[in-house]
């Protein structure tokens, strides 16, 4: 099949070939043949406004040489003095990004792109058909407007590419600008993944501009199109799981689950987001480590993302032991929600006796913390469970472990037992 297609684009350009040939062909045969003394450098008796050089008179030469030096100068004018000049200035004191854009597209054209284009531009005003008896490609296309224009659309590819940078990172900067937070900082998500915004730009404006200039050659863009397209189709095939994760990668950055530097659990691994990148994103896990992730596969997970968690619900249980007297036990809710509402960053939701247990009478206590903050939790837990064990304590009432009854039967001495407790 790929040989097949490269056959159909030889064919293609063979043609276009063929046309370009018959077509210097017929401009040779219309252009008019300038009469007159021939110009030479070396003689200077044939420095005259009648000479002719290549087929044009010196005045047309003179007037297309003062338009090209023209062209040069008011584009190094306007560069210099109205560009760089008063427009860096008035740029400097607004806060909008497009005048910055233009200032610095502009500061980043080349002088020997300019210089192509003016020539190219004064050639339009020069007659040079293809030399008399001309037999090969190159000598029957010698025609100077037609040279320059193939070498104005290469170096107008060239300086597109070396300006594309510029554009990429202007887009970057307005998503930046667009995505920061009321506070004044930047998204981090989006900040760690510039790199990946910056590769996918440059490479769609590459493709752009080099199918744009192939397209000027006259070299046929719609079989390339279609052999890269079949072949795209067999290598996305081939690497599937890395263009999973690319996508998978874009959905992250814009949909954002999480961003950087939220703690996640994704399975059993629990961990701060560190990096978005192209294929894989990193989390520093609890203990230290780093935990690489597949992009791909970390969307097709569960994802527990704690930093939006607004506030902490705490579930707790405390078990007391099965010979605590009825009356005390009606007391230990009220006495377990004083103690949660003597913090102010916690709210008490509500405390049952939940149910016999192996050992113990269970307490089920839920209550809110105020804050995500996982440090402040612990604290207040820590404050809670102590001042617990004071209350109980002064209440008489103890608080169960895991005990076994052992029944011990003596059968030398009938209706006789012994109960003993161990822990």
């Amino acid at each position: 099949m790929m040989a097949t297609m490269m056959q159909e684009a030889t064919q293609t350009t063979q043609q276009a070939t063929q046309a370009a040939e018959q077509a210097a062909a017929e401009m040779a045969v219309r252009l008019p043949v300038v009469q007159g003394p021939a110009f030479k450098f070396t003689d200077i008796a044939t420095w005259d406004w009648d000479a002719v050089l290549w087929n044009n008179p010196m005045d047309a030469w003179v007037v297309a040489l003062a338009i090209a030096f023209v062209i040069q100068m008011a584009f190094w004018v306007f560069r210099r003095v109205v560009v760089l000049g008063r427009g860096k200035r008035l740029a400097a004191k607004t806060t909008s990004l497009v005048d910055d854009f233009v200032v610095e597209l502009i500061s980043d054209l080349r002088y020997w792109w300019v210089a192509t284009v003016s020539i190219y531009i004064a050639s339009q005003y020069l007659h040079v058909p293809a030399p008399a008896g001309a037999t090969t490609l190159l000598a029957r296309n010698v025609n100077l407007p037609l040279v320059l224009k193939y070498v104005t659309i290469i170096a107008t590819g060239v300086q597109m590419l070396i300006s594309s940078r510029i554009v990429v990172d202007y887009a970057i900067k307005a998503l930046l600008r667009r995505t920061t937070h009321a506070d004044g900082t930047v998204d981090d998500t989006i900040n760690t993944s510039t790199g990946v915004l910056r590769a996918v730009g440059m490479f769609a404006i590459c493709t752009l501009v080099v199918l744009f200039a192939m397209d000027n050659l006259g070299i046929a863009v719609a079989p390339l199109l279609t052999g890269l397209g079949i072949g795209g189709i067999a290598i996305a095939l081939a690497a599937q799981n890395i263009l999973g994760d690319l996508f998978a990668s874009f959905i992250i950055i814009f949909d954002k689950p999480f961003v950087v530097g939220d703690a996640i659990t994704v399975g059993d691994k629990t961990g701060t987001v560190e990096k978005i990148g192209i294929k894989t994103t990193r989390v520093r896990a609890v203990s230290g480590e780093q935990l690489i992730f597949g992009n791909a596969s970390l969307l097709g997970s569960t994802v527990q993302n704690f930093k939006r968690m607004q506030e902490r619900r705490v579930v707790a249980t405390y078990g007391v032991t099965y010979d605590t007297p009825p009356a005390k036990l009606r007391e230990l809710p009220d006495v377990i929600k004083a103690a949660v509402e003597r913090h102010e960053a916690a709210r008490f939701e509500r405390c049952h006796f939940k149910q016999f247990g192996a050992f113990s009478l269970d307490f089920e206590v839920v209550y809110w913390v105020k804050s995500p903050d996982f440090g402040l939790h612990t604290d207040i837990q820590h404050a809670l469970n102590i001042e617990l064990l004071e209350k109980f304590n002064a209440m008489g009432v103890e608080f169960a472990f895991p005990t076994q009854v052992e029944i011990v039967r003596d059968y030398s001495r009938p209706g006789e037992e012994r109960t003993s407790k161990r822990g």
